[in-house]
């Protein structure tokens, strides 16, 4: 029968899925350690408003926020792990043979990390 000489088999996805869910659970740990370090209610603190001076309260600040982003790389990057889980998201095979599984990945984070501004 045709229809069963016609199989398309996607390659195996876990080595994907692992690999992000590695990431997702870095993510967590930096953002729990991160945020409980460097809490974010140390900036309303009596002595952080009155006292402290400008450079320490920016400096501060630049930390706090640096601490916050994990968070949200670790939403993005479990979506784009339960999508490849799925079977989407399979983006064909590179020049050495490796399956690639980034066809709905829009988040480089090595990347987002180490940009150059534009002005």
């Amino acid at each position: 029968c045709l229809l069963n000489s016609y199989f398309i088999l996607l390659p195996h996805f876990q080595g994907a899925v692992m690999h992000k869910l590695c990431v997702t659970l870095v993510s967590l740990l930096l953002f729990l350690m991160l945020t409980k370090t460097f809490p974010v209610t140390s900036l309303a603190d009596d002595w952080f408003v009155h006292e402290a001076n400008f450079l320490t309260r920016l400096c501060y600040l630049y930390v706090v926020m640096q601490a916050s982003k994990p968070k949200y790389y670790f939403a993005w990057t479990l979506a784009d792990a339960v999508n490849n889980a799925a079977g989407f998201g399979f983006s064909g095979v590179d020049k050495n043979g490796n399956f690639s599984w980034d066809l709905l990945s829009n988040l480089n984070i090595w990347k987002i990390e180490v940009s150059v501004p534009c002005f």
